[in-house]
């Protein structure tokens, strides 16, 4: 008999950057190439780094109303403590990456994400509709709605997180890890086809599984 495979856990590790360079919010615009600079302690204004690359780069304890990341490529970058009201990272690339604080929206509509930790956050909306998303933890949360349709997730790990609402609309999903989640309202459930769960969680989505299956629940005796 073929042994069964044992769950595979997310593939991350905690960013770790040292000896940065002080920026200056000058130095924040569309295209630009930061590389090995940190940001701290900063209110500033819309920020615009639509299709800027990011690398070794730490944004500490920055407030902004917009910060737009469209397209943009992040590689080791740590947004630590941030309190952003929208996060527009769209059709954006990245890799080894972590995130707390406080975001209203979070757009990754389209992204690709790979070895990604969010920990310690509160965020209204996160959206990865149409994401490839391969190595998320999500882990301390707070989530408000968390969006998966249309997305493809591998090794997607959830610990100790609360979510208002889950959309799984047209998911696919390999090595998703429910288990440390307690989810209020389910959608799309039977795109969760493979995921982990367990037994209090199933019963606790009864009756939406009943309704995705069509089932008729009826409470007079038969006989």
């Amino acid at each position: 008999m073929r042994a069964r495979r044992s769950p595979s856990t997310p593939r991350v590790s905690p960013v770790r950057l040292d000896d940065l360079a002080d920026a200056s919010p000058d130095d924040l615009d569309a295209g630009v190439l930061l590389d090995g600079v940190r940001l701290a302690d900063l209110d500033l204004p819309p920020v615009h780094l639509a299709g800027a690359e990011l690398a070794e780069v730490e944004f500490a304890r920055v407030t902004s109303d917009d910060v737009d990341l469209t397209g943009a490529r992040l590689r080791e970058t740590l947004l630590d403590e941030v309190r952003f009201t929208t996060l527009r990272c769209r059709g954006g690339d990245w890799q080894d990456t972590q995130v707390s604080g406080r975001v209203g929206v979070l757009d990754a509509h389209e992204a690709r994400w790979r070895s990604i930790i969010l920990s310690d956050s509160k965020i209204d909306l996160l959206s990865l509709r149409g994401a490839d998303v391969e190595d998320l933890l999500v882990a301390d949360c707070q989530i408000g709605e968390l969006d998966l349709t249309g997305a493809r997730v591998r090794r997607v790990r959830l610990a100790s997180t609360r979510i208002g609402t889950l959309e799984a609309a047209e998911l696919r999903c390999e090595h998703l890890d429910l288990r440390g989640a307690d989810v209020e309202v389910l959608a799309g459930l039977t795109s969760l086809r493979g995921a982990m769960v367990t037994p209090d969680q199933v019963v606790w989505w009864a009756p939406a599984l009943a309704e995705a299956l069509g089932l008729r629940v009826l409470t007079d005796d038969p006989r």
